[in-house]
Protein backbone atom coordinates (compact mmCIF):
# COMPACT_ATOMS: atom_id res chain seq x y z
CA UNK A 1 0.00 0.00 0.00
CA UNK A 2 1.35 3.73 -1.00
CA UNK A 3 1.38 5.92 1.69
CA UNK A 4 3.60 8.97 0.14
CA UNK A 5 5.86 9.05 1.17
CA UNK A 6 6.02 5.23 2.26
CA UNK A 7 5.69 2.21 0.42
CA UNK A 8 4.38 -0.98 2.85
CA UNK A 9 3.01 -4.78 2.63
CA UNK A 10 0.97 -5.91 4.59
CA UNK A 11 0.29 -8.86 5.38
CA UNK A 12 -3.61 -10.91 5.64
CA UNK A 13 -5.48 -12.49 7.72
CA UNK A 14 -8.29 -13.99 5.77
CA UNK A 15 -10.05 -10.66 4.83
CA UNK A 16 -8.07 -8.31 7.54
CA UNK A 17 -4.91 -6.56 7.16
CA UNK A 18 -2.21 -8.64 9.24
CA UNK A 19 1.16 -7.33 10.38
CA UNK A 20 2.91 -4.50 7.96
CA UNK A 21 6.18 -4.29 6.79
CA UNK A 22 7.92 -1.26 5.50
CA UNK A 23 8.66 -1.58 1.81
CA UNK A 24 9.91 1.78 0.65
CA UNK A 25 10.89 4.58 2.83
CA UNK A 26 11.10 6.78 -0.23
CA UNK A 27 8.69 5.51 -2.17
CA UNK A 28 6.98 8.48 -3.32
CA UNK A 29 9.06 10.99 -1.58
CA UNK A 30 8.40 14.65 -3.42
CA UNK A 31 6.67 16.30 -5.83
CA UNK A 32 2.84 16.99 -6.49
CA UNK A 33 0.37 14.00 -6.57
CA UNK A 34 0.23 14.11 -10.14
CA UNK A 35 3.78 13.00 -10.59
CA UNK A 36 4.37 10.39 -8.10
CA UNK A 37 5.04 6.80 -8.29
CA UNK A 38 1.32 4.53 -8.75
CA UNK A 39 0.81 1.27 -10.20
CA UNK A 40 1.80 -1.28 -8.67
CA UNK A 41 1.78 -4.23 -11.38
CA UNK A 42 3.45 -7.71 -10.72
CA UNK A 43 4.64 -8.76 -13.66
CA UNK A 44 4.97 -12.07 -14.92
CA UNK A 45 8.95 -12.03 -14.00
CA UNK A 46 7.79 -12.29 -10.26
CA UNK A 47 9.04 -8.23 -9.84
CA UNK A 48 6.54 -5.19 -8.96
CA UNK A 49 6.96 -2.56 -11.42
CA UNK A 50 5.48 1.20 -11.72
CA UNK A 51 4.32 3.94 -13.78
CA UNK A 52 6.08 7.67 -13.28
CA UNK A 53 9.20 5.12 -11.48
CA UNK A 54 12.63 3.67 -11.98
CA UNK A 55 12.04 1.52 -9.22
CA UNK A 56 11.06 -1.97 -9.27
CA UNK A 57 10.06 -4.28 -5.99
CA UNK A 58 10.27 -8.34 -4.80
CA UNK A 59 9.97 -9.95 -2.01
CA UNK A 60 12.34 -12.53 -1.03
CA UNK A 61 11.73 -14.13 2.06
CA UNK A 62 11.15 -11.67 4.85
CA UNK A 63 13.26 -9.30 2.67
CA UNK A 64 12.33 -6.81 0.44
CA UNK A 65 14.65 -5.93 -2.38
CA UNK A 66 14.36 -2.57 -4.41
CA UNK A 67 16.51 -2.60 -8.04
CA UNK A 68 16.62 0.48 -10.55
CA UNK A 69 14.96 -0.31 -13.98
CA UNK A 70 13.72 1.95 -16.88
CA UNK A 71 11.59 5.09 -16.07
CA UNK A 72 8.09 4.33 -16.91
CA UNK A 73 4.97 6.32 -17.28
CA UNK A 74 2.86 8.50 -16.16
CA UNK A 75 -0.25 7.39 -15.06
CA UNK A 76 -1.27 3.51 -14.74
CA UNK A 77 0.84 0.44 -16.15
CA UNK A 78 0.01 -2.98 -17.69
CA UNK A 79 1.18 -6.00 -19.13
CA UNK A 80 0.39 -8.28 -22.44
CA UNK A 81 0.61 -12.00 -22.30
CA UNK A 82 4.53 -12.14 -23.06
CA UNK A 83 5.24 -9.69 -19.69
CA UNK A 84 6.05 -6.85 -21.73
CA UNK A 85 4.89 -3.48 -19.76
CA UNK A 86 3.10 -0.83 -21.31
CA UNK A 87 2.39 2.90 -20.03
CA UNK A 88 1.97 6.41 -21.50
CA UNK A 89 2.02 9.94 -20.60
CA UNK A 90 -0.89 12.82 -20.68
CA UNK A 91 -0.34 13.68 -24.13
CA UNK A 92 0.50 10.24 -25.34
CA UNK A 93 -1.70 7.28 -26.48
CA UNK A 94 0.12 4.35 -25.67
CA UNK A 95 4.03 2.67 -25.23
CA UNK A 96 5.34 0.02 -24.38
CA UNK A 97 8.75 -2.10 -24.44
CA UNK A 98 9.75 -4.79 -26.85
CA UNK A 99 11.87 -6.98 -24.47
CA UNK A 100 11.52 -8.15 -20.88
CA UNK A 101 11.27 -5.64 -18.44
CA UNK A 102 14.32 -6.26 -15.71
CA UNK A 103 16.96 -5.27 -18.43
CA UNK A 104 18.89 -2.41 -20.15
CA UNK A 105 19.01 0.17 -16.89
CA UNK A 106 22.15 -0.82 -16.02
CA UNK A 107 24.20 1.65 -17.30
CA UNK A 108 22.69 5.19 -15.30
CA UNK A 109 24.49 7.55 -18.15
CA UNK A 110 22.23 6.46 -20.77
CA UNK A 111 19.22 8.36 -21.68
CA UNK A 112 16.54 6.13 -23.53
CA UNK A 113 17.38 2.45 -24.46
CA UNK A 114 15.76 1.62 -27.88
CA UNK A 115 12.99 -0.97 -27.52
CA UNK A 116 12.05 0.89 -23.72
CA UNK A 117 9.01 2.90 -23.29
CA UNK A 118 8.69 3.15 -27.39
CA UNK A 119 5.81 4.63 -29.12
CA UNK A 120 3.29 1.91 -29.30
CA UNK A 121 0.62 3.79 -31.27
CA UNK A 122 1.66 7.01 -33.58
CA UNK A 123 -1.60 9.25 -33.38
CA UNK A 124 -3.05 11.02 -30.61
CA UNK A 125 -6.40 12.06 -32.04
CA UNK A 126 -9.37 11.45 -30.05
CA UNK A 127 -12.79 11.92 -30.88
CA UNK A 128 -15.03 13.04 -28.04
CA UNK A 129 -19.32 13.16 -28.03
CA UNK A 130 -19.25 16.29 -26.58
CA UNK A 131 -17.58 19.88 -26.45
CA UNK A 132 -14.88 19.94 -24.13
CA UNK A 133 -14.16 23.14 -23.06
CA UNK A 134 -13.15 22.55 -19.44
CA UNK A 135 -9.44 21.61 -19.81
CA UNK A 136 -6.79 23.42 -18.56
CA UNK A 137 -5.22 24.77 -21.57
CA UNK A 138 -8.51 24.87 -23.69
CA UNK A 139 -7.29 28.51 -24.77
CA UNK A 140 -4.55 27.15 -26.61
CA UNK A 141 -4.65 26.75 -30.49
CA UNK A 142 -5.09 23.32 -31.63
CA UNK A 143 -6.38 21.84 -28.05
CA UNK A 144 -9.98 22.08 -29.20
CA UNK A 145 -11.48 22.02 -32.49
CA UNK A 146 -14.40 24.49 -33.86
CA UNK A 147 -16.88 22.73 -31.89
CA UNK A 148 -14.97 22.98 -28.57
CA UNK A 149 -14.18 19.39 -28.35
CA UNK A 150 -10.26 17.97 -27.38
CA UNK A 151 -8.47 17.34 -30.59
CA UNK A 152 -5.57 15.30 -28.80
CA UNK A 153 -5.18 13.57 -25.94
CA UNK A 154 -4.02 15.86 -22.78
CA UNK A 155 -5.01 13.27 -19.82
CA UNK A 156 -3.81 10.06 -20.86
CA UNK A 157 -4.15 7.39 -18.49
CA UNK A 158 -4.61 4.17 -16.81
CA UNK A 159 -3.45 1.97 -20.24
CA UNK A 160 -4.60 -1.62 -20.19
CA UNK A 161 -3.88 -4.60 -22.18
CA UNK A 162 -6.73 -6.11 -22.92
CA UNK A 163 -5.86 -10.38 -21.98
CA UNK A 164 -9.75 -11.61 -20.28
CA UNK A 165 -10.75 -13.86 -23.43
CA UNK A 166 -14.28 -13.01 -22.83
CA UNK A 167 -14.86 -9.85 -25.48
CA UNK A 168 -13.48 -12.17 -28.16
CA UNK A 169 -10.35 -12.79 -30.59
CA UNK A 170 -10.65 -9.36 -32.36
CA UNK A 171 -9.88 -7.51 -28.65
CA UNK A 172 -7.41 -9.98 -27.30
CA UNK A 173 -4.36 -7.91 -26.94
CA UNK A 174 -5.77 -4.35 -27.39
CA UNK A 175 -4.74 -1.46 -25.73
CA UNK A 176 -7.45 0.50 -23.94
CA UNK A 177 -6.64 3.81 -23.09
CA UNK A 178 -8.75 5.93 -20.68
CA UNK A 179 -8.85 10.32 -21.56
CA UNK A 180 -10.85 11.42 -18.68
CA UNK A 181 -10.75 15.01 -20.42
CA UNK A 182 -12.36 13.49 -23.26
CA UNK A 183 -14.81 11.87 -21.52
CA UNK A 184 -13.66 8.66 -23.51
CA UNK A 185 -12.04 5.21 -23.67
CA UNK A 186 -9.84 4.20 -26.41
CA UNK A 187 -9.14 1.11 -27.97
CA UNK A 188 -6.23 0.29 -30.14
CA UNK A 189 -5.20 -2.60 -32.17
CA UNK A 190 -2.06 -3.94 -31.44
CA UNK A 191 0.51 -6.80 -33.03
CA UNK A 192 3.89 -7.78 -33.50
CA UNK A 193 6.34 -6.81 -36.23
CA UNK A 194 9.85 -8.26 -36.10
CA UNK A 195 11.23 -6.80 -32.49
CA UNK A 196 8.05 -4.11 -32.28
CA UNK A 197 5.24 -3.81 -30.94
CA UNK A 198 3.00 -1.49 -33.65
CA UNK A 199 -0.53 -0.37 -33.20
CA UNK A 200 -3.19 1.50 -34.75
CA UNK A 201 -6.23 2.82 -33.43
CA UNK A 202 -9.52 0.69 -34.06
CA UNK A 203 -11.90 3.30 -34.96
CA UNK A 204 -11.15 6.57 -37.14
CA UNK A 205 -13.54 8.72 -36.30
CA UNK A 206 -15.21 7.20 -32.76
CA UNK A 207 -14.57 5.68 -29.62
CA UNK A 208 -14.62 2.30 -27.30
CA UNK A 209 -16.55 4.13 -24.89
CA UNK A 210 -17.58 7.67 -24.95
CA UNK A 211 -19.58 9.97 -22.76
CA UNK A 212 -22.40 13.25 -23.15
CA UNK A 213 -21.97 13.28 -19.55
CA UNK A 214 -18.72 16.17 -18.81
CA UNK A 215 -18.22 14.33 -15.48
CA UNK A 216 -17.64 10.79 -16.83
CA UNK A 217 -13.99 10.72 -16.18
CA UNK A 218 -12.79 7.54 -16.43
CA UNK A 219 -8.96 7.07 -14.94
CA UNK A 220 -8.40 3.82 -14.71
CA UNK A 221 -9.32 0.36 -16.45
CA UNK A 222 -8.76 -3.72 -15.64
CA UNK A 223 -9.83 -6.71 -16.70
CA UNK A 224 -11.87 -8.88 -14.24
CA UNK A 225 -11.28 -12.22 -12.73
CA UNK A 226 -14.56 -12.77 -15.05
CA UNK A 227 -13.11 -11.55 -17.81
CA UNK A 228 -15.06 -8.05 -18.08
CA UNK A 229 -13.55 -4.64 -18.50
CA UNK A 230 -13.61 -2.96 -15.00
CA UNK A 231 -13.80 1.08 -15.59
CA UNK A 232 -12.69 3.51 -12.58
CA UNK A 233 -14.74 6.63 -12.85
CA UNK A 234 -13.72 9.61 -10.78
CA UNK A 235 -16.86 11.58 -11.79
CA UNK A 236 -15.96 14.98 -11.17
CA UNK A 237 -16.55 18.22 -12.86
CA UNK A 238 -12.85 19.26 -12.62
CA UNK A 239 -9.75 16.78 -12.92
CA UNK A 240 -6.94 19.54 -12.61
CA UNK A 241 -4.74 19.72 -9.41
CA UNK A 242 -5.00 22.89 -8.07
CA UNK A 243 -1.78 24.07 -8.27
CA UNK A 244 -1.72 23.73 -11.97
CA UNK A 245 -4.79 25.37 -12.97
CA UNK A 246 -5.00 28.38 -15.51
CA UNK A 247 -6.95 31.54 -14.87
CA UNK A 248 -8.75 29.82 -18.53
CA UNK A 249 -9.74 26.75 -16.67
CA UNK A 250 -10.60 28.48 -13.23
CA UNK A 251 -13.14 31.14 -15.39
CA UNK A 252 -14.99 27.36 -16.58
CA UNK A 253 -15.78 26.33 -13.07
CA UNK A 254 -17.30 29.53 -12.56
CA UNK A 255 -19.26 29.80 -15.08
CA UNK A 256 -20.76 26.43 -15.43
CA UNK A 257 -20.32 24.99 -11.54
CA UNK A 258 -17.88 22.23 -12.27
CA UNK A 259 -17.27 22.35 -8.43
CA UNK A 260 -20.06 19.70 -7.83
CA UNK A 261 -21.01 16.98 -7.12
CA UNK A 262 -18.16 15.20 -5.40
CA UNK A 263 -18.57 12.17 -3.95
CA UNK A 264 -20.13 10.29 -7.17
CA UNK A 265 -17.26 8.05 -8.05
CA UNK A 266 -18.38 5.03 -9.55
CA UNK A 267 -17.09 1.66 -11.35
CA UNK A 268 -18.78 0.43 -14.81
CA UNK A 269 -18.27 -3.13 -15.99
CA UNK A 270 -18.24 -3.91 -19.29
CA UNK A 271 -18.93 -7.41 -21.22
CA UNK A 272 -20.27 -8.43 -24.32
CA UNK A 273 -23.90 -8.99 -24.72
CA UNK A 274 -25.11 -12.65 -24.83
CA UNK A 275 -21.92 -13.86 -23.11
CA UNK A 276 -22.26 -15.62 -19.84
CA UNK A 277 -19.07 -14.83 -17.64
CA UNK A 278 -17.56 -17.30 -15.28
CA UNK A 279 -15.58 -16.89 -12.11
CA UNK A 280 -12.64 -18.50 -11.64
CA UNK A 281 -12.51 -20.80 -8.15
CA UNK A 282 -8.77 -20.68 -6.62
CA UNK A 283 -9.91 -22.69 -3.70
CA UNK A 284 -8.51 -25.80 -5.27
CA UNK A 285 -5.40 -27.84 -5.13
CA UNK A 286 -1.90 -26.87 -6.42
CA UNK A 287 -2.48 -29.49 -9.44
CA UNK A 288 -5.82 -27.19 -10.36
CA UNK A 289 -3.73 -24.06 -10.03
CA UNK A 290 -1.31 -25.06 -12.09
CA UNK A 291 -3.81 -26.39 -14.56
CA UNK A 292 -5.25 -22.31 -14.41
CA UNK A 293 -2.10 -21.19 -15.88
CA UNK A 294 -3.43 -22.18 -19.68
CA UNK A 295 -6.97 -20.56 -18.99
CA UNK A 296 -8.05 -18.23 -21.25
CA UNK A 297 -8.41 -14.92 -18.92
CA UNK A 298 -4.78 -13.52 -18.16
CA UNK A 299 -5.56 -11.97 -15.42
CA UNK A 300 -6.60 -15.88 -13.87
CA UNK A 301 -3.32 -16.72 -15.17
CA UNK A 302 -1.68 -13.87 -13.20
CA UNK A 303 -3.96 -14.69 -10.11
CA UNK A 304 -2.65 -18.74 -10.01
CA UNK A 305 1.35 -18.00 -11.39
CA UNK A 306 1.70 -15.22 -7.70
CA UNK A 307 -0.50 -17.71 -5.53
CA UNK A 308 1.45 -20.68 -6.58
CA UNK A 309 4.81 -18.53 -5.83
CA UNK A 310 3.69 -17.04 -2.43
CA UNK A 311 2.67 -20.63 -1.75
CA UNK A 312 5.35 -23.02 -2.91
CA UNK A 313 3.49 -26.08 -2.79
CA UNK A 314 6.49 -28.95 -3.20
CA UNK A 315 3.76 -30.94 -5.26
CA UNK A 316 3.39 -28.42 -8.08
CA UNK A 317 6.88 -28.27 -9.08
CA UNK A 318 6.63 -32.04 -10.63
CA UNK A 319 4.00 -31.02 -12.30
CA UNK A 320 5.49 -27.16 -13.87
CA UNK A 321 8.15 -29.25 -14.91
CA UNK A 322 6.82 -31.22 -16.77
CA UNK A 323 4.37 -28.56 -18.35
CA UNK A 324 7.70 -26.74 -19.88
CA UNK A 325 7.85 -29.63 -22.54
CA UNK A 326 4.36 -28.52 -23.70
CA UNK A 327 5.57 -25.55 -26.57
CA UNK A 328 2.36 -25.95 -28.27
CA UNK A 329 0.87 -23.29 -25.83
CA UNK A 330 3.90 -21.27 -25.33
CA UNK A 331 1.40 -18.92 -23.10
CA UNK A 332 0.87 -21.45 -20.79
CA UNK A 333 4.70 -22.33 -20.37
CA UNK A 334 5.22 -19.01 -19.66
CA UNK A 335 3.69 -18.64 -16.90
CA UNK A 336 4.80 -21.98 -15.98
CA UNK A 337 8.58 -20.98 -16.48
CA UNK A 338 8.64 -17.88 -14.60
CA UNK A 339 6.80 -20.06 -11.53
CA UNK A 340 9.63 -21.90 -11.31
CA UNK A 341 11.97 -19.02 -10.96
CA UNK A 342 9.50 -17.98 -8.51
CA UNK A 343 9.32 -20.80 -6.91
CA UNK A 344 13.33 -21.29 -6.65
CA UNK A 345 13.01 -24.20 -8.58
CA UNK A 346 14.36 -23.40 -11.79
CA UNK A 347 17.71 -24.56 -12.91
CA UNK A 348 19.59 -24.51 -16.79
CA UNK A 349 18.81 -28.20 -17.49
CA UNK A 350 15.09 -27.12 -17.95
CA UNK A 351 15.76 -23.75 -19.35
CA UNK A 352 17.99 -25.45 -21.86
CA UNK A 353 15.42 -27.01 -23.96
CA UNK A 354 13.45 -23.61 -24.53
CA UNK A 355 16.98 -22.21 -25.27
CA UNK A 356 17.20 -23.98 -28.46
CA UNK A 357 13.90 -24.28 -30.01
CA UNK A 358 12.27 -22.39 -32.51
CA UNK A 359 10.13 -19.84 -30.44
CA UNK A 360 11.37 -16.15 -30.82
CA UNK A 361 9.53 -15.07 -27.26
CA UNK A 362 9.81 -18.57 -25.57
CA UNK A 363 13.53 -18.33 -26.02
CA UNK A 364 13.42 -14.27 -24.95
CA UNK A 365 12.16 -15.63 -21.98
CA UNK A 366 14.25 -18.14 -21.15
CA UNK A 367 17.48 -16.07 -21.88
CA UNK A 368 15.43 -13.61 -19.08
CA UNK A 369 15.71 -16.24 -16.51
CA UNK A 370 19.01 -16.93 -16.78
CA UNK A 371 20.54 -14.24 -14.14
CA UNK A 372 18.09 -15.92 -11.68
CA UNK A 373 19.93 -19.44 -12.09
CA UNK A 374 23.80 -18.25 -13.69
CA UNK A 375 26.75 -19.92 -11.06
CA UNK A 376 29.82 -20.91 -11.01
CA UNK A 377 28.58 -24.38 -11.74
CA UNK A 378 26.81 -23.49 -14.85
CA UNK A 379 28.35 -20.40 -16.25
CA UNK A 380 30.24 -21.71 -18.32
CA UNK A 381 27.94 -23.81 -20.45
CA UNK A 382 25.60 -20.94 -20.85
CA UNK A 383 27.98 -18.92 -21.77
CA UNK A 384 29.06 -21.34 -24.72
CA UNK A 385 25.33 -21.07 -25.94
CA UNK A 386 25.20 -18.05 -25.42
CA UNK A 387 27.65 -17.57 -28.40
CA UNK A 388 26.14 -19.18 -30.63
CA UNK A 389 23.27 -16.71 -30.59
CA UNK A 390 25.21 -14.01 -31.71
CA UNK A 391 24.26 -14.39 -35.40
CA UNK A 392 20.31 -14.37 -34.97
CA UNK A 393 18.89 -10.56 -34.65
CA UNK A 394 15.99 -11.52 -33.14
CA UNK A 395 17.79 -12.35 -30.35
CA UNK A 396 21.36 -10.27 -30.26
CA UNK A 397 19.82 -7.76 -28.38
CA UNK A 398 18.95 -9.77 -25.22
CA UNK A 399 22.61 -11.25 -25.52
CA UNK A 400 23.73 -7.73 -25.34
CA UNK A 401 21.27 -7.24 -22.07
CA UNK A 402 22.81 -10.53 -20.68
CA UNK A 403 26.36 -9.55 -20.72
CA UNK A 404 26.36 -7.46 -17.49
CA UNK A 405 25.36 -11.22 -15.74
CA UNK A 406 27.66 -13.20 -17.09
CA UNK A 407 30.65 -11.01 -16.52
CA UNK A 408 30.44 -11.29 -13.40
CA UNK A 409 31.63 -14.54 -13.94
CA UNK A 410 33.78 -14.04 -16.75
CA UNK A 411 34.75 -10.48 -17.98
CA UNK A 412 36.76 -11.64 -20.82
CA UNK A 413 34.04 -13.47 -22.31
CA UNK A 414 31.37 -11.29 -22.28
CA UNK A 415 33.37 -8.06 -22.98
CA UNK A 416 34.21 -10.12 -26.12
CA UNK A 417 30.81 -11.11 -26.92
CA UNK A 418 29.89 -7.03 -26.61
CA UNK A 419 32.56 -6.55 -29.29
CA UNK A 420 31.43 -9.21 -31.57
CA UNK A 421 27.66 -7.67 -31.23
CA UNK A 422 28.86 -3.97 -32.08
CA UNK A 423 30.87 -5.42 -35.27
CA UNK A 424 27.58 -7.66 -36.18
CA UNK A 425 24.71 -4.85 -35.58
CA UNK A 426 26.49 -1.95 -36.29
CA UNK A 427 23.22 -0.50 -38.09
CA UNK A 428 20.70 -1.76 -35.74
CA UNK A 429 19.68 0.64 -32.98
CA UNK A 430 18.38 -2.18 -30.28
CA UNK A 431 21.48 -4.13 -30.23
CA UNK A 432 23.94 -0.83 -30.16
CA UNK A 433 21.74 0.32 -27.30
CA UNK A 434 22.02 -3.09 -25.54
CA UNK A 435 25.32 -3.35 -25.77
CA UNK A 436 25.96 0.46 -24.19
CA UNK A 437 23.82 -0.55 -21.62
CA UNK A 438 25.78 -3.34 -20.72
CA UNK A 439 29.25 -0.66 -20.86
CA UNK A 440 28.42 1.59 -18.06
CA UNK A 441 31.90 2.85 -16.73
CA UNK A 442 33.89 1.23 -19.45
CA UNK A 443 32.39 2.96 -22.72
CA UNK A 444 35.70 4.38 -23.56
CA UNK A 445 37.19 0.43 -23.31
CA UNK A 446 33.83 -0.33 -25.28
CA UNK A 447 35.11 2.41 -27.96
CA UNK A 448 38.74 0.86 -28.21
CA UNK A 449 37.61 -2.44 -28.54
CA UNK A 450 35.38 -2.01 -31.29
CA UNK A 451 37.79 0.56 -33.36
CA UNK A 452 41.19 -1.83 -32.71
CA UNK A 453 39.40 -4.01 -35.60
CA UNK A 454 39.18 -1.72 -37.75
CA UNK A 455 40.64 -0.29 -40.91
CA UNK A 456 40.99 4.09 -41.73
CA UNK A 457 41.33 5.03 -44.76
CA UNK A 458 43.56 8.31 -45.49
CA UNK A 459 40.79 10.83 -47.18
Amino acid sequence: MAEPPRLWYYERNGDQPGRRTLVDSAYAAEGNVEHQPNGLLRAMDNWIYNAKSDKRYRKQGAQWIIEKTHFRGQWGISQDDYGRLYVNNNSVNLEGDYFPPGFGAENRQQRDVAGYTERVVKSNRVYPMRATPGINRGYSKGMLTDSLRLVNFTAACGPLIYRGGLFGAAYEGNGFVAEPSGNLIKRNILHDSDYAVVGRQAYADSEFVASTDERFRPVNLYTGPDGAMYVLDMYRGIIQHKTYLTDYLKNEIRMRGLTLPLNCGRIYRIAPKGKQAVMPDFNVPPAGLVALLDHHNGWVRDEAQQLLVDRRPAEAIPLLKARLSNTAKPIGLLHALWTLEGMHALDYELVKPLLLQGNGQLKKHAMATLPSILNSGNQAAIISLLKTFDTDPRIAPMLGYLAPFLRKYDAAAADALLTQLSRLYANNRYVADAVIAASGGKEKELLASITSGMQIRPS
